[in-house]
């Protein structure tokens, strides 16, 4: 008579190793084991592959830095069209903080959150590290990683920028409007910056200087190659890059343009 044994999947995983391999003695057992010159041959590969691979893995991590940055610029300039939509294709007024109190109401940032059309979360870049700061801190300080063209945009001041003269900048002293921008494709909205070159505080700022003043908030390329990441006038998000200092930007050859010179497109302003 046979008998018939059935074994669960457990009880095979263990018993077909113990047939297949019997017990090892004596040199055989001895050969099986690793010697200290295999065991740092091992960790020295390992070493080796590690090393090749952080790099990797760290512009991977940046790339992802980038395109969360670009989403967010993308996202601020859809924004900038809703709040223009609501008040007759206005962009949103120049602002300083309040006195005394040094901290930002009505700033423009603030006014697209106040439309309920954005999240804090849109005007912090990874790369743009402030975790000494709480979000709500940043927010109502200005400490968020995206700088508005303000002064060119958002007007400066009641009668205008006096020191430029000329009829050519009689409406400065109000907002622009959309209409009146010329190149919207080739005209800064908002873009990476940092607060002032000349004190080493590279973290960034709510608004921007459209000229190379290392002492004001200024364009920074915070991304791998010095890539400063812009949200443009039109609606779209890409990047320029420049040497590792904000001036760099700024030159009359640089990226940027200067300000003040005839050239094609004009960046900042309308």
């Amino acid at each position: 008579m046979k008998i018939s044994e059935k074994f669960t999947l457990i009880e095979l995983l263990v018993a077909v190793p113990a047939i297949a391999a019997p017990r090892q003695r004596g040199a055989t057992a001895r050969a099986a084991r690793f010697t200290l010159i295999e065991l740092l041959v091992v960790i020295a590969i390992i070493a080796i592959l590690a090393a090749l691979l952080l790099p990797a893995l760290s512009a991977a991590k940046e790339s992802a830095r980038k395109s969360y940055c670009t989403n967010n610029l993308k996202q601020i300039a859809y924004m900038n069209h809703m709040y223009m939509g609501e008040y007759d294709g206005v962009f949103p007024p120049k602002k300083g903080l309040n006195g005394g109190t040094n901290d930002l109401t009505g700033g423009w940032y603030q006014l697209f959150l106040e439309l309920k059309s954005a999240t804090w979360e849109s005007f912090f870049c990874p790369t743009d590290d402030q975790s000494c700061y709480t979000s709500d801190h940043r927010i109502n300080y200005g400490r968020i990683s995206y700088g508005y063209n303000q002064r060119m945009l958002g007007g400066d001041g009641a009668t205008g920028i006096s020191t430029w003269g000329g009829a050519k900048y009689v409406n400065y002293g109000r907002a622009a409007y959309l209409k009146e921008i010329r190149d919207p494709p080739n005209t800064v909205f908002a873009l990476d910056s940092a607060a002032c070159w000349n004190s080493g505080n590279l973290k960034g700022y709510y608004h921007i200087w459209p000229w190379a003043d290392a002492n004001n908030p200024l364009a920074y390329g915070r991304h791998q190659k010095n890539l400063c990441l812009i949200s443009w006038v039109d609606g779209h998000a890409d990047g320029v890059s420049a040497g590792a200092s904000c001036a760099s930007f700024y030159a009359n050859n640089g990226p940027l343009g200067n300000v003040w010179g005839d050239q094609k497109y004009f960046l900042w302003d309308r």
